[in-house]
């Protein structure tokens, strides 16, 4: 039995009022609205955001999230500041209008950077079960090999922040500052596997950060929406619902679906990804996500007719 009421996302193109009534009018309990244009924190009043926040509570609904677009990835300090107070004046927005979640792309989690050795080579840091040749032939135990890395790390030139460094830093700085607002800070999946983002989201500091689960990113990128749901268990805080396989077009070829064989490149499998989310417990909106915004309503329909399915 599906538990999780259905949202809709909106592209903005046509007017927020109309959108939300006939969204409400096709079933959908919740919306999701981008931070841009007419809404962007810099351009909606005080006023202005009473007035959002009244439109979707006299429909009789509620907005799910706020969405923060973003144009570069968070793992370099070039104008890192000024994309951090951006961010904060959304999640300001955010709780001004009703919902206490902001889905942000913050792009793909670097991974650990590689220690220099002494000749100035990169080589992967040692393990704890790793031993280390030294120049001489000497095999160095596990425990002695960790502490030659270290003191060779040590005595290399000091260098700036890794790209990894950086983008641990800037999401844990979001995770502070969404939590001064109050309101939570979920990451769009897609960019890499469910495993390796809950690792990252598990050794942060500091407030809790969240996944949203965006399927149609997973399937152009050729990883599986049910795979990362299960992998993401316990920080799964929104999920999408849509297929990918009406972006293959001008040329452009998704890549073979991870489902494997029988599978349309770019087709989700609903009965399996809905299932993941009943096995992990989800119970949030399945917030569904057009192609375009012109055919939103059509889209809606369609995925409210397949859930009723199962």
């Amino acid at each position: 039995m599906i538990r999780s009421p259905l949202g809709l996302r909106l592209g903005g193109t046509r007017p927020l009022k109309q959108a939300v009534l006939e969204g409400v009018a096709a079933g959908a309990r919740g919306f999701v609205i981008d931070a841009l244009g007419e809404l962007s924190p810099d351009r909606l009043g005080e006023s202005g955001r009473r007035e959002v926040r009244r439109l979707v509570r006299s429909a009789d609904a509620v907005w799910i999230a706020l969405g923060l677009p973003t144009r570069r990835p968070f793992d370099t300090l070039d104008q890192l500041e000024d994309r951090l107070a951006r961010a904060d004046r959304a999640f300001a927005l955010a709780y001004d209008l009703g919902t206490d979640l902001v889905l942000v792309n913050v792009g793909p989690v670097p991974p650990p950077e590689p220690v220099a050795d002494a000749s100035g080579s990169e080589t992967p840091p040692p393990t704890a079960s790793s031993s280390l040749v030294t120049p001489g032939g000497l095999i160095l135990p596990p425990d002695l090999a960790a502490a030659s890395a270290q003191r060779q790390r040590a005595q290399t030139t000091p260098r700036g922040p890794s790209r990894r460094e950086i983008f641990e830093t800037a999401v844990t700085e979001l995770a502070r500052r969404a939590d001064h607002r109050g309101v939570r800070l979920a990451l769009e999946t897609g960019a890499e596997t469910g495993r390796t983002l809950a690792e990252f989201l598990q050794a942060l500091p500091g407030p809790p950060v969240f996944a949203d689960l965006n399927p149609v990113a997973l399937l152009t990128r050729g990883l599986d929406p049910v795979t990362t749901t299960r992998e993401l268990a316990g920080y799964v805080a929104h999920a999408h619902a849509g297929d990918a396989v009406g972006l293959g077009h001008a040329g452009h070829r998704l890549p073979a679906n991870p489902r494997g064989t029988g599978f349309a490149p770019g087709v989700l499998d609903w009965e399996e990804y809905l299932g993941a989310l009943e096995e992990i417990g989800y119970r949030g909106f399945l917030t569904v996500l057009p192609d375009h915004d012109d055919n939103a309503l059509e889209t809606f329909r369609a995925v409210l007719q397949r859930v009723r399915d199962f």
